[in-house]
């Protein structure tokens, strides 16, 4: 089962290089935007090479488990690049295989980090489930691009949609149809130099 939560878009004017139609890019939350994986390691020593880490059933449902995902940093520059991918106009959308009693939560980190936000959706259920339907979710939006770390949900869409994959050990063995990324720092460099207008607008700013 899916859940849904919007917030409106403060208006603006719109920059002679922002694009003029809704075009939406998809972002997961856990582990590609959000440093999940290294709270977990810090607390319970989980490996990496897994996927998903072995926790107990329920985990991110019980007080410690909605704590973590409360405390979790975002990883750098992930608010700045997808702050400055809104600001060319693309929509931003959060799609993740939360349960529906993360909504207000996600949303609320997500907004406490300073992230731009038009959509979030929470899926919940089993992991088998739920994944495929992120993927039916994530086709509906007809994104630009995919922001993900899972394997199977980047597997299954690659060659059909820009998949950036957040790199981890678990999902090292896909290598075709993706671009590994590292850091966000890599993403936010690429995002300058394809629009050459927002360059000369950063530069001009320094």
């Amino acid at each position: 089962m899916k859940y849904f939560g919007f917030l409106r878009a403060k208006k603006r004017e719109k920059t002679k290089w922002e694009r003029r139609d809704t075009v939406w890019i998809a972002v997961d939350v856990d582990n590609t935007v959000a440093t999940t994986n290294l709270e977990l390691v810090r607390r319970f020593d989980v490996s990496l090479k897994t996927y998903p880490s072995k926790l107990p059933p329920g985990f991110f449902d019980s007080r410690e488990g909605r704590r973590v995902l409360q405390e979790v940093q975002p990883f750098p520059l992930a608010e700045k690049t997808l702050a400055t991918l809104a600001g060319l106009g693309y929509r931003i959308a959060y799609v993740t295989c939360r349960s529906s009693d993360a909504l207000f939560a996600t949303i609320r980190w997500l907004q406490v980090h300073h992230f731009p936000v038009d959509q979030v959706v929470t899926i919940s259920g089993d992991l088998a489930a739920a994944r495929k339907e992120k993927l039916n979710v994530i086709r509906s939006l007809d994104p630009a691009a995919v922001f993900e770390d899972d394997p199977w949900v980047a597997g299954n869409l690659a060659g059909a949609f820009t998949v950036w994959l957040k790199d981890w050990p678990y999902n090292r063995k896909l290598t075709q149809g993706v671009i590994r990324f590292k850091s966000w720092q890599e993403v936010f460099e690429a995002t300058v130099s394809t629009n050459p207008g927002l360059a000369l607008a950063l530069k001009e700013k320094r």
